[in-house]
């Protein structure tokens, strides 16, 4: 996964009480965020934390790098669990150094990337009962650039609703944001003058599924 050219600048009628402490809920009727310029849907926005509020992550983060499972653990404690494969997109998405675990500035990238995904889910969630519909979640991808058939659309919801509930809750929503950004990031890389569609050998087709896991 290309580098979307850097770390950002450290940039929510939010459903369940899972997601609280470090994610307050979102101010209600609040927009979307724009599609990114490079990786599309799911981008960084706003501006950096209040300092207080980094010394509480940088408490909960510690002062060493970390790897999929350990992202996994600060965030829990953060008040949101995500599969430790999440966390391992994430990692990838947002490893501007390129050494394979996460430093505390990359961390609140990803941090500013969760609120944002955050901020997309409470603008469709209009009854706010901190689950998306499959017709929410279409509406969600439409607003950030994301234009899928309905056997592809059927295909995630199948592949992050496991239990075949037939909505998402949040970690669940993050989780497919993270995948949907980085299969983005992976076409382009494979489509570099932007023509929408790809051709592909078995090795690069391993490749590409390998950074999707």
């Amino acid at each position: 996964y290309p580098p979307p050219g850097g770390p950002p600048v450290a940039q929510s009628h939010l459903p369940p009480s899972s997601y609280q402490g470090a994610y307050p809920p979102a101010a209600p009727g609040g927009p979307a965020y724009p599609p990114a310029p490079q990786q599309g849907g799911y981008t960084q926005q706003g501006g950096p934390p209040p300092d207080s509020q980094r010394e509480k992550f940088y408490q909960c983060f510690g002062p060493h790098p970390q790897d999929a499972s350990g992202l996994s653990k600060v965030l829990q404690k953060l008040g949101l669990t995500l599969p430790v494969s999440v966390c391992g997109l994430l990692l990838r998405m947002h490893d501007f150094d390129r050494t394979g675990t996460m430093n505390f500035n990359e961390f609140m990238s990803v941090h500013q990337f969760i609120l944002s995904v955050r901020d997309s889910f409470a603008s469709v969630d209009t009854d706010s009962n901190g689950v998306l519909t499959l017709r929410e979640l279409q509406q969600a991808l439409s607003i950030n650039g994301f234009s899928l058939d309905n056997v592809a659309l059927g295909t995630l919801m199948e592949s992050f609703d496991p239990e075949r509930k037939g909505h998402l809750d949040l970690p669940a929503f993050v989780g497919l944001a993270a995948f949907l950004s980085s299969a983005r990031g992976l076409f382009n890389q494979m489509d570099p003058h932007g023509q929408g569609q790809i051709t592909v050998n078995f090795n690069q087709f391993c490749w590409l599924v390998g950074h999707l896991r």
